[in-house]
């Protein structure tokens, strides 16, 4: 069979290749079209060459597709390319050739008309049908065979809707043992149990005397607000602001409770009373008898309160406040947390001891504390107590308050007055002078701190610890800080003198001019007297 298209001739698509070649024969250039994923492209997107070898067709960057090719025009990786021949036969102006009456005939022109119309059935025979080709609602269902549709043609990425499966559609040998023995797996009850619910049917409606309904959680909460309704005894409403207009108490008197879910904002004044509260129609709702724990205090959000109906329409009477969720779990937390940190019993636990735990010892009537791994009283014994007290009574005051070792007469009175007047002092020198071979920390502007590392006296000024001596002397040999404000040192000052040697005199003689040497940076005596050139250096 004739050739008539080259799909990803010569080149493969790949984001950078511009250029494919194709095998096929052409009358004219503007025969070969090109097609990126079955799509025909116009012909200002390419260039045909049908001289080179191979014959190519080469793409520009005109009119870019992005969804099939990159910025520059090349195709993307995983296009197909598809160059064809496509004999133009649409107008007169198509043919080859026009014979005239009484002309010869001639065997080349009868090639060329029979190659015209070769090409165009070549084209024709091995033309396959592209998605261009099929226009809307060209293909129905009764034109696609039973069993033609295969796995394959069905996208990975289609949901099939559960609602285009038949009832009863889905027979036991269709689904999988390892989706069964899945689901087998995730259940916990047990056959048993599976079998209770055998007749057993869900219902809306609660019917106490039918054994063979199981009702929605819907259905029960109906069935209970409607039984708390006739008793008349508890009513739920979300907010303070949602009172209901009539009392909800049947009797229209007193004791029916009303739960109020979140009581945010409900400001109780200095006599335990609200008027903050309001009716679903906008009516002020009074509420007494409020404790004195919450006089002057405004209700937080998530704090509920059950209140009673009086025999006075939109007026109730406290009756109680209920706790914030996270509040009451946090009282939870701490309550456990206290259990697991308090403990007690005849014997120091030996396991479970964290740091800071309690433990009373009911063999020891001791109080513990458990401290860098054992357990420590925290008081002393009532015998200890006791020889506390005995050594107590025996201590007499005398005015001798230095160490044991020392002699009776090292301390005085009067020194101990001078040191405790000028504690402050004491403690101050402590924390603003250390002496230690590295830094201190945290320090404050003004401390001092000697460097036993480099035997130096430092202090702080607010940045960095600076020596004491770094204001009063530089020293620097070059000078190069020309500070105002420091003097230099007397060592520093020989050695930038020295480095000067502004003078040369080693070629001095009587009479000899002075002259500055480039090359050598220095001032030098000419050994010729002269009066216009210097011999050594130049003229003035």
């Amino acid at each position: 069979m004739a050739t008539t298209y080259n799909d990803n001739h010569t080149n493969t698509p790949n984001g950078s290749h511009l250029w494919f070649g194709y095998t096929f024969e052409t009358i004219k250039d503007a025969d070969v079209r090109v097609m990126l994923n079955g799509k025909t492209q116009a012909t200002t997107k390419y260039t045909v060459n049908s001289t080179s070898n191979p014959t190519r067709i080469t793409f520009n960057n005109t009119n870019i597709d992005s969804t099939v090719q990159e910025t520059t025009g090349a195709p993307k990786t995983g296009v197909t390319v598809r160059v064809f021949r496509e004999t133009s036969v649409a107008t007169p102006s198509d043919k080859r050739v026009t014979f005239q009456p009484g002309s010869s005939i001639r065997a080349n022109d009868l090639n060329k008309i029979y190659e015209h119309s070769l090409f165009a059935l070549q084209e024709e025979q091995e033309r396959i049908i592209q998605a261009e080709d099929i226009g809307p609602d060209a293909i129905a269902s009764s034109n696609i065979i039973d069993g033609t549709i295969v796995n394959a043609d069905v996208s990975d990425s289609a949901a099939i809707s559960g609602t285009k499966l038949a009832d009863n559609s889905i027979a036991h040998g269709k689904i999988s043992d390892a989706i069964l023995s899945s689901l087998a797996t995730s259940l916990t009850s047990t056959t048993t149990e599976l079998n209770q619910l055998d007749g057993k049917s869900i219902t809306g409606t609660l019917t106490p005397a039918n054994t063979n309904d199981i009702p929605t959680s819907s259905a029960i909460n109906a069935w209970v607000i409607n039984l708390l309704n006739a008793l008349g005894g508890f009513v739920a409403i979300a907010d303070d602001q949602k009172f209901p207009n009539a009392n909800p108490d049947p009797d229209d008197d007193a004791g029916t409770v009303v739960s109020i879910a979140d009581a945010q904002g409900l400001v109780i004044n200095g006599s335990g009373t609200t008027t903050t509260g309001r009716t679903l129609g906008g009516s002020t709702v009074t509420i007494t008898g409020f404790p004195a724990s919450l006089y002057g205090k405004t209700l937080e959000a998530g704090m509920g309160v059950l209140v009673q109906t009086t025999s006075t329409l939109n007026t109730y009477t406290y009756h109680r406040t209920i706790g914030k969720e996270a509040d009451l779990i946090a009282l939870s937390d701490s309550v456990n947390s206290f259990n697991e940190r308090y403990r007690f019993g005849a014997n120091d636990p030996t396991s479970d001891n964290d740091q800071g735990d309690l433990f009373f010892n009911t063999s020891q009537n001791l109080f513990k504390v458990y401290d860098d791994g054992a357990w420590i009283k925290t008081v002393p014994t009532d015998a200890q107590l006791s020889n506390i007290a005995i050594v107590a009574g025996n201590v007499t005051y005398t005015d001798d308050l230095g160490f044991v070792t020392d002699s009776v007469s090292q301390g005085t009175s009067g020194s101990i007055n001078t040191v405790a007047e000028s504690i402050n002092d004491i403690n101050r020198y402590a924390e603003e002078y250390k002496i230690a071979a590295s830094a201190p920390s945290s320090p404050s502007e003004g401390d001092l701190w000697y460097d036993t590392a480099n035997n130096v006296l430092k202090f702080y000024d607010g940045t960095s610890f600076k020596s004491t001596t770094s204001g009063a002397l530089l020293d620097e040999d070059n000078m190069a800080t020309n500070s105002a404000t420091q003097a230099p040192s007397q060592q520093s000052v020989k050695a930038y003198v020295d480095s000067l040697a502004w003078l040369d005199q080693s070629a001095k003689t009587d009479g000899s001019l002075i002259y500055y040497n480039n090359s050598a940076s220095k001032f030098k005596a000419d050994s010729t007297i002269t009066t216009s050139t210097i011999v050594d250096g130049g003229s003035f």
